[in-house]
């Protein structure tokens, strides 16, 4: 069979699957580079697990005469871009490329070359950061270069389809002509140029434009404004995501039902669900519900993970969206596990499906300064730990020493589960271990403990930081990320910091408490606690505060201090996106525990200070909840509401 009578039964396939609705998987290539054997194996298995289309994200990937300065170990030539895209056609896949013309390429200003694009950059900073991660959009200089390398990388994939991203472009605006066309037409109004600017782009190249929306929950009515042949997703990485319609991940969480909103205008919409079990379940309900073209599965690989991670729930997806009425029990998660596993029993299969459903499994490299912050319940460590148990006893987990040939083998998917699994738990032992050392009453022989078992730890990690490496060299073609490389020296610093406290508390060992509650977990307050040691004022601790995602709301931050004498004032500052809700604060050594007992002034935005001479859970507000407002306009972010607060001997607590 040739190989054009191969591609050319793709493409019949894809036209026929274009009538059907769209079951997308979305591969990320561009937080890691993956062999181009593995991109070929991946898009067999979707292919045959009812997939009918896949989004390669390729950010810098592809390496062209336009964009010639990444290195080959770190890019696919357009040989091997032709080869991947002609293999995933050939089993009836629609292959479509993500790749924004503005946003998200940080990666391509890495080089020298490409930093005279930049939308912030000789130390500007953006509304989160100074690190350039922006084109600027208005710029002719940018727009020829841009157009040039899609263009180029649009005649790679002959399908009809080009996504062109436009999604958190959060230092849009900064540039000097930015900035001031801003001032004309509004932040809204920089957006929709863009987008227009992309589908003419589009228009040219004979191709169809998609986009990700969530920039359009600043400014929904300006959907109205998209041309009519823009395919839209739509979508929430939240677990709380319910079928009432979807809450923007920024700007203050409103309920906004883009898609309904969207299909009314006439524009097509597909969603985009993520790993969460339960975020994928309820987008599955959601998209039943309304009028939508399909669905994406989308991947976003973190810097330190393999596709095996995400692999089985890849297939369990597929189950569920194969299934016509909403499902309630875990039948298509059991499906998805079986098809990764053939040859699993059923005790295996249970332990890798109660992975999957687990949201915790990240690495969370332990840091003593912040340990005491988030602690892990000692049910679930053990739980994991029988997790563990099984995956390492099944018969197909290789040996010590040993690392499978391909990723998405079961060998492989198993050996990838394990490692992950395992590195989690030291962390969350870690986590609960050095936290206790940062209080003041803590016992030498408490101490003594906790230092002997984070040594067991420390070598521990080294072994699996080790696999981990074993399993790149095997797997991945590209050089280590820095994320990679800095997983040894994690625990490692952790282990000496913990190492360095002293047995017992001395007197000038302070502890402070601050007590926030997050009602939006996705705003971004920044706090700063200074104290007064006589006439001069001393930053004691500063920084974004808020809990995770999932995790409770009410956050205790703890700080170690070393201090002669305690401060007799302090003074909170508050600025960022969305109100800072602050329960109570306080400071401990062995001896004394100091807490507000006077509010002596106040600036800016702040309500309800009275319940901070109160140690229980009513919260005074700092600066305004509308993190939308402060998104159209960053100087807003920038105000800062403040208290301050005399201290004293706390009456009932010692």
């Amino acid at each position: 069979m040739t190989k054009q009578f191969v591609l050319a039964l793709g493409l019949l396939a894809t036209t026929f699957a274009e009538a059907q609705p769209i079951k997308a998987v979305q591969l990320d290539l561009a937080r890691q580079i993956e062999t181009v054997e593995f991109v070929k194996e991946f898009s067999r298995r979707v292919a045959a697990a009812g997939y009918n289309t896949i989004f390669f994200y390729i950010e810098d990937r592809i390496r062209t005469e336009t964009y010639p300065w990444i290195s080959p170990e770190e890019s696919y030539t357009v040989t091997q871009v032709k080869e991947m895209v002609d293999e995933a056609i050939s089993y009836g896949l629609d292959v479509i490329p993500v790749l924004s013309p503005f946003g998200h390429v940080d990666r391509f200003l890495r080089h020298h070359e490409m930093m005279k694009y930049a939308e912030i950059k000789d130390g500007t900073r953006g509304r989160f950061s100074d690190q350039p991660s922006m084109f600027c959009p208005e710029d002719p200089a940018v727009q020829a270069w841009v157009e040039k390398y899609i263009t180029e990388v649009a005649a790679l994939f002959p399908g009809e389809n080009f996504h062109f991203g436009f999604d958190e472009m959060d230092d849009l605006g900064f540039c000097p002509r930015c900035r001031e066309l801003k001032r004309e037409v509004g932040l809204a109004g920089l957006h929709l140029r863009g987008i227009e600017w992309a589908h003419r782009l589009a228009r040219k190249l004979g191709k169809r434009m998609w986009i990700w929306t969530d920039f359009f929950s600043f400014f929904p009515e300006d959907f109205a404004k998209l041309p009519r042949d823009v395919i839209v997703c739509v979508g929430s990485y939240c677990p709380d995501m319910d079928r009432n319609g979807i809450r923007n991940n920024f700007g203050g969480r409103e309920r906004c039902d883009l898609a309904a909103f969207a299909h009314d205008l006439g524009l097509e919409v597909v969603t985009i669900p993520w790993y969460n079990v339960e975020n994928i379940r309820a987008i599955r309900d959601y998209s039943a519900k309304n009028s939508v073209e399909g669905q994406l599965f989308t991947q976003w690989e973190l810097y330190d993970e393999f596709h095996g991670w995400h692999f089985p729930r890849v297939l369990a997806v597929a189950e569920l969206w194969g299934r016509e009425t909403s499902v309630v029990n875990d039948t298509w998660i059991n499906a998805g596990v079986k098809a990764a596993f053939p040859s699993a029993d059923a005790r295996l299969r249970g332990a890798v499906a109660a992975v999957l459903a687990e949201e915790n499994f990240w690495f969370d490299p332990p840091v003593y300064s912040d340990c005491a912050d988030r602690s892990y319940p000692r049910a679930k460590i053990l739980a994991w730990r029988t997790l563990l148990d099984i995956l390492r006893a099944a018969p197909s987990h290789p040996g010590v020493g040993e690392v499978p040939v391909h990723p998405l083998s079961e060998e492989g998917l198993l050996d990838d589960l394990a490692t992950r699994v395992e590195m989690s738990i030291l962390c969350a032992e870690a986590r609960n271990m050095g936290g206790r050392l940062v209080f003041p009453d803590r016992t030498a022989a408490e101490t003594h403990v906790v230092k002997r078992l984070v040594a067991d730890g420390e070598r521990r990690w080294n072994e699996l930081v080790a696999r981990r490496l074993a399993q790149w060299k095997a797997w991945r073609p590209g050089p280590l990320t820095q994320e990679i490389k800095s997983l040894h020296a994690s625990y490692g610093e952790f282990a000496r910091a913990i190492g360095a406290v002293p047995d017992q508390a001395q007197q000038t060992e302070w502890l402070l408490e601050t007590e926030v509650l997050m009602t939006d977990v996705y705003g971004i307050p920044y706090w700063k606690v200074e104290g007064r040691f006589g006439d001069e004022w001393r930053e004691l601790a500063s920084g974004a505060w808020k809990p995770r995602v999932g995790d409770d709301p009410h956050l205790v931050k703890k700080h170690v201090l070393s201090l002669d004498e305690p401060p007799s004032t302090l003074r909170i500052v508050h600025h960022g996106y969305g109100a800072g809700f602050l329960n109570h604060v306080s400071m401990r050594n062995r001896s004394r525990r100091i807490v507000p007992v006077r509010v002596l002034a106040t600036h800016g935005n702040v309500r309800d200070v009275e319940c901070l001479t109160s140690d229980d859970y009513r919260p005074a507000r700092f600066g305004d909840p509308d993190c939308t407002a402060a998104m159209l306009d960053p100087e807003l972010a920038k105000q800062e509401a403040s208290v301050e607060l005399q201290m004293g001997n706390a009456k009932f607590v010692k």
